[in-house]
């Protein structure tokens, strides 16, 4: 498959806009701030001996949501993947980079290629779906789109002017602004609503498509787009949907080890797929416990919900340091 990349504004907007988004603030913090001490962690593990938390580092820096996942690899595993995404990349093997990285848990494409970014800055950009919309494309998750991906931004970066991480900040910058206009947030003003419809939903038999049908234009009526009501209405048909009353029922079911409402094959394909359905059968059992908060912040960092929303990686970093701090950053 050709990839068609052309970028999306006026190449001479690139300085103003990677200006932009360096000034973003976050608390205390700017992007630059950000951005430097993810690089600073990426420089470490390249030169220096190696140290977990600075991968942490720069998994947070991406995004919090899948440390807890992330959390879960052997420091062995971490370190070994490290090493060879090193050896990797000084033979110019960008796959192989990728699909190192890949193997741990918690850790997909778009997380990938962040921890390269912060690794090698020249050589390597993040790719994500505010990146691939500046240049006209569909947030694709395999390894053969970000090679192509990878070469279009050298190639541009090269063609203007500017260095590959200014390239990637004005790419962000530029989605940023261009769809916040039309942007629905997962969280805020819409979670009563949702959190309401989740509710209904716990209360409703699995084979109820009228109800089901009903709380789907519920959903809709609060302004939320169609992609976030299918994804309720998944959670909701997948299975069994046990009440949250019956305590003795919802933790069997937990104790009982996983559910799996992912069936797609396709989906269960690259380790992308795999950590969208972990994330919906982890909010299912959620639903299961009667917490509909939690599987609502679950279900916020699906790429379906990313999407529908336009929730970005700049929204989730600026978040880092306030859970470090254990501030409440839902609002």
């Amino acid at each position: 498959m050709d990839y068609d990349f052309e970028l999306q504004y006026d190449y001479n907007d690139i300085p103003a806009l990677a200006a932009r988004y360096l000034a973003t603030p976050y608390k205390r913090w700017t992007a630059a701030d950000e951005d430097r001490l993810a690089e600073e962690a990426g420089w470490r593990l390249v030169h220096a001996q190696f140290n977990l938390a600075d991968v942490r580092a720069i998994v947070l820096w991406k995004s919090h949501r899948p440390l807890w996942l992330f959390d879960q690899n052997d420091a062995a595993d971490v370190e070994a993947a490290i090493r060879d995404a090193i050896a990797a990349t000084d033979v110019g093997d960008v796959r192989r980079a990728v699909n190192g990285l890949t193997r741990l848990t918690g850790v997909g494409l778009k997380m990938a290629t962040a921890i390269l970014t912060a690794m090698f800055p020249a050589i390597y950009t993040v790719c994500d779906f505010r990146a691939s919309a500046a240049l006209g494309q569909r947030d694709y998750s395999s390894p053969r789109y970000y090679v192509a991906y990878l070469a279009a931004c050298h190639r541009m970066a090269a063609d203007h002017g500017v260095t590959l991480r200014d390239f990637d900040r004005a790419n962000w910058q530029w989605s940023k602004e261009h769809s916040k206009k039309s942007r629905r947030r997962c969280r805020g003003a819409h979670i009563p609503a949702m959190e309401a419809a989740i509710a209904h939903a716990m209360s409703l038999p699995s084979t109820d498509l009228s109800n089901a049908t009903r709380l789907g234009h519920q959903v809709w009526r609060h302004e939320m787009t169609k992609s976030i009501a299918l994804v309720l209405l998944t959670l909701m048909m997948s299975g069994p949907v046990l009440l949250a009353q019956d305590k003795a029922t919802a933790e069997a079911a937990i104790t009982s080890g996983p559910v799996t409402p992912c069936t797609f094959m396709a989906e269960m394909r690259d380790a992308e797929g795999k950590h969208e359905c972990e994330k919906r059968d982890t909010a299912r059992l959620f639903l299961i416990a009667g917490k509909p908060d939690a599987a609502l912040r679950l279900l916020c960092a699906t790429n379906e919900s990313r999407a529908a929303f336009g929730d970005d990686k700049n929204g989730e970093a600026s978040q880092v340091h306030a859970i470090r701090r254990g501030e409440d950053w839902s609002n």
